[in-house]
């Protein structure tokens, strides 16, 4: 019985929006939140995003916290209002405090938004005809 409440307990933490890409805007960027590229070090940022879609049990217009690591070292150009496909790792409350030791850039300590590890984020090319 104790392992069933365990997995029901848990069971949340670890399927949202696993391994699945969704899309999300970009809504509070600026230059400071970007961390060195790494090299012997490694780095994460925390950007906020506004979903563009429902995600599990997350509406659209809900806006979210995405851990990124080495974002500099991704390869986009990170801009206001653009739009992005994101893949979330699991939430991350637990494991930036007790697995993860990686220095943060930015952090928005005091906001109480859902917080996410991002495992693949991408640019969404819009596509004129």
């Amino acid at each position: 019985m104790k392992h069933i409440l365990l997995f029901i307990v848990f069971l949340p933490l670890f399927t949202i929006a696993q391994n699945k890409a969704f899309k999300a805007k970009l809504i509070d960027y600026s230059k400071d939140k970007m961390t060195p590229a790494c090299g012997k070090s490694a780095f994460a940022t925390t950007l906020k995003f506004e979903l563009k879609e429902d995600v599990d049990s997350l509406k659209m217009g809900q806006k979210i916290l995405v851990i990124i690591t080495c974002p500099s070292d991704i390869g986009i150009k990170y801009k206001n209002n653009n739009d992005y496909s994101i893949i979330l790792c699991n939430t991350a409350e637990t494991k930036v405090k007790e697995i993860y030791h990686w220095p943060m850039v930015y952090k928005y300590e005091n906001e109480k938004l859902p917080r996410f590890w991002c495992q693949k984020i991408e640019k969404i090319k819009v596509v004129y005809y």
